[in-house]
């Protein structure tokens, strides 16, 4: 699988980095803004949310989390929680 989809180190990477960049982008407009396109909640932050949800594992979501995730994954996880706090207040607001 890992052939099949050209996953190594160096892709592995820069995946994390383009993931990295995108979370960013979407927490600096989440401070400036209570939601992505307009004044009204809309199918952009349902769409946001519920690609990142994974990382936030929201009570809402509709399916029960694991209990816990790999010692690299929950590393991953944690440096992003402090900038996606917008997906929890989402799911709780929303779902």
């Amino acid at each position: 699988m890992r052939k099949f989809m050209n996953i190594d180190d160096r892709t592995a990477e820069l995946a994390l980095k383009k993931l990295t960049r995108a979370i960013d982008k979407l927490h600096t407009q989440y401070e400036q803004t209570a939601f992505l396109a307009g004044t009204e909640f809309s199918r952009a932050d349902v769409a946001a949310a519920s690609l990142l949800a994974p990382f936030t594992m929201p009570d809402k979501y509709g399916l029960e989390w694991p209990e816990s995730i790999p010692h690299e994954l929950e590393t991953v996880v944690d440096s992003f929680r402090p900038r996606l706090h917008w997906v929890d207040a989402l799911y709780r607001g929303y779902r």
